[in-house]
């Protein structure tokens, strides 16, 4: 069960420990677009509360960082524009150094992605993605 999120502190770089992304990184093909409204929801972020809270989210300069609460690695970048009335994704990075992460699979991080922004960020109900569902 999701615990509503605290909206009277935005997550910032400096609320926990991070790591920046590292050079071995591969880009994703991955699109999502907000309305202003959910754009304000990316900016809050997302503050780990407990142990059991896995997730460490941040906005920044138009980069959306997400890092694992526990050890700071960043494990993707998503960097969103305005466009029209609406604010679209217009780049992303995964971390690819299986010292810090070790998936590899492109699709399986594009649904995981959409997951996480959807389920913490936004509050929808997404279901959890399957790796047997996904498609190369």
């Amino acid at each position: 069960m999701r615990r509503p999120r605290d909206r009277s502190k935005a997550a910032q770089r400096n609320s926990r420990k991070t790591q920046e992304m590292p050079a071995l990184k591969v880009q994703l093909q991955f699109e999502m677009e907000f309305s202003p409204a959910e754009y304000e929801q990316l900016a809050l972020g997302l503050l780990p509360r407990d142990m059991d809270d896995r997730w460490f989210i941040f906005l920044e300069d138009n980069w959306l960082s997400i890092h694992r609460s526990w050890t700071g690695f960043c494990i993707y970048l998503c960097r969103i524009e305005p466009d029209a009335a609406k604010y679209k994704v217009v780049e992303t990075w995964v971390n690819r150094n299986s010292e810090q992460y070790n998936a590899s699979d492109d699709s399986w991080d594009c649904a995981l992605l959409f997951w996480l922004i959807n389920t913490f960020l936004l509050g929808k109900e997404v279901s959890f993605p399957s790796r047997e569902n996904l498609t190369a």
